[in-house]
């Protein structure tokens, strides 16, 4: 048990805000909240991030000790994930083989003999999918113009897109999946000290099913199985710059 910190037993209901992380052993599985997300770039296998949390979503950061460990399965492949983050902030990661659409993905929390395990959260990842600008020989684009993006499979449903660059204020919505996207010249702010300039800007498509997590965490918990792709494009100064 870390000296630094103040480490309380938890069951549901029970705050733990006065501390800034706590060991997993001092945690009862049904007090703490599962975050869970499987990402698939069209790379041929799927990134898995994890949090565990005590107080909901925003809670306490819950560091795995003694026998407390995170996996990722599916039929064909499973991995130990691995602790990432720094001071108080703890984050499990790894990556898994295959990211085609139905990809079912199992993330188990196995505990010793004194706590249940959490062992059945369950997430399929939705239908692949490309993406490009409509005018993809054109990869540069004042500010003031829309920019329009396609992708092809489209579903039903929304899809979650975001933006961001070093001279652009990041943005972000959601869009029908019907295959096309605008993004209206007013979404896209220069920084005042960019003005004139040129940035490299990213737009993210994030296609997303959302899996359960397993009952025993009580407090809840949320998994998102997302394909997500991005593109890139130049952006120009404006002519009212």
């Amino acid at each position: 048990m870390k000296l630094n910190r103040i480490v309380l037993f938890a069951s549901a209901g029970l705050s733990l805000a006065c501390a800034e992380d706590v060991d997993s052993a001092a945690i009862r599985t049904e007090g703490m909240y599962a975050i869970y997300e499987a990402v698939a770039d069209g790379s041929g296998e799927t990134a898995i991030s994890t949090q565990l949390r005590v107080g909901g979503d925003n809670g306490t950061f819950v560091e795995l000790t003694a026998e407390d460990e995170l996996t990722a399965s599916t039929d064909n492949d499973s991995t130990v994930l691995s602790h990432r983050g720094t001071g108080n902030r703890h984050y499990y990661d790894g990556t898994i083989e295959g990211d085609e659409g139905g990809l079912e993905i199992q993330i188990a929390l196995a505990r010793g003999e004194d706590n249940d395990d959490a062992l059945d959260s369950l997430g399929s990842l939705p239908e692949p999918f490309e993406a490009d600008l409509e005018d993809p020989e054109s990869d540069e684009i004042e500010r003031g113009s829309d920019v329009f993006v396609v992708w092809d499979n489209s579903a039903s449903g929304q899809m979650k897109w975001s933006l961001e660059g070093d001279c652009v204020q990041a943005a972000s919505g959601s869009t029908n999946d019907d295959g096309s996207l605008t993004i209206a010249s007013e979404e896209i702010e220069v920084w005042e000290a960019d003005k004139g300039e040129s940035c490299e800007v990213s737009v993210t498509l994030d296609r997303v099913d959302t899996g359960v997590t397993d009952p025993n965490f009580e407090e809840g918990g949320e998994y998102r199985a997302i394909q997500r792709r991005k593109l890139r494009f130049t952006s120009l100064p404006g002519a009212d710059e």
